[in-house]
């Protein structure tokens, strides 16, 4: 973990853990972003947060469709800041605490993983991010808290049975279901400019399917004649769903028969030959091969909508306000 790795964690973590108590610190009321059962979230420390981000937007965004998403993220970044402070205020009131050996092995194991179990290396680092050790025994005691409250409060509630899985998949089945597939191989020709040019190509075209009706490979010819992008790959396209070809060809395609060669097409600027190798029909995935994957999805959602109850109570029962 270099310095630049070491102190963004840090601004990250740190800003969204630790206020300034607004009974310890004065600070101007127009540098409040919101204050949190008495502990101040400031907005220089939403900034901090958001700083990655705002470099991302400048790149896509300009005037004023650039200040309705930095006000976006501000306002995003605002709600985690204070319910991550909501999380360890309860925490607190709870009379919980984090046992200074648990930080110690926290810290060990950054340093074994990230450090090459070099603890002068990572002190040096934090050194020279100007963070001190106690600030970030500080910062590892937050990540904790927020460990244990996620499991006491979320995770350890979430209970999805086998039959809430089932119902899941049958209710949407729509969902599991592969459409129609063909094991495409292809031939383009460019159409050409003008009517001369044109009538070369059809000619062309007419020639090579006489040859394919006769016998001869279409990889083979496909390598020798065609202008497409899988030329060097005999036209072979593999497995593909008709309708994700132009109108056309996918009209062509859902009629065509496993060996079978295509009339000429013209579509656009190009003319096309096509067989298929193969056809799979229409099939739904057996529960089995998406029961796992159903399973978390739906942990996933109640995991959400526990997490969220959980912190409207919290609100509920906190003094909360935010400055424009």
């Amino acid at each position: 973990m270099n310095k630049r790795m070491c102190s963004i964690f840090f601004v990250f973590f740190l800003t969204l853990t630790f206020g300034f108590n607004a009974k310890a610190k004065s600070i101007p009321v127009d540098g409040y972003a919101a204050v949190v059962n008495g502990t101040v979230i400031t907005k220089g420390q939403v900034w901090l947060v958001i700083a990655p981000v705002e470099a991302q937007l400048r790149q896509v965004y300009s005037g004023a469709a650039l200040n309705e998403q930095l006000d976006l993220a501000y306002e995003k970044t605002l709600d985690s800041l204070i319910e991550r402070q909501l999380v360890i205020d309860e925490f607190n009131r709870l009379g919980l605490a984090v046992p200074d050996n648990l930080i110690d092995a926290q810290i060990d194991e950054q340093i074994y993983n990230d450090f090459k179990k070099d603890r002068f290396a990572f002190m040096n680092e934090l050194k020279e991010a100007g963070i001190t050790i106690a600030a970030w025994r500080e910062e590892i005691r937050a990540q904790i808290i927020m460990s244990i409250m996620r499991k006491r409060q979320v995770t350890s509630k979430v209970l999805v049975s086998p039959g809430q899985v089932r119902e899941a998949y049958e209710k949407n089945s729509e969902k599991y279901v592969i459409p129609a597939e063909v094991e495409l191989r292809m031939i383009s020709f460019d159409l050409g400019q003008d009517e001369e040019q044109k009538a070369i190509q059809k000619k062309m075209a007419n020639t090579v399917r006489e040859r394919l009706m006769k016998g001869e490979d279409f990889g083979k010819l496909a390598r020798e004649v065609s202008v497409g992008a899988r030329a060097d790959d005999g036209g072979y396209f593999g497995w593909i769903v008709p309708n994700s070809r132009r109108a056309e060809l996918a009209e062509v395609l859902e009629k065509l028969a496993p060996g079978e060669i295509s009339e000429v097409i013209e579509a656009g600027n190009h003319l096309y030959l096509l067989t298929i190798e193969a056809r799979k029909s229409e099939r739904t995935v057996p529960f089995e091969q998406v029961e796992s994957t159903i399973m978390a999805e739906l942990r996933n959602a109640e995991a959400q909508r526990i997490r969220d109850e959980w912190v409207s109570r919290l609100k509920s029962g906190a003094f909360i306000r935010k400055y424009n």
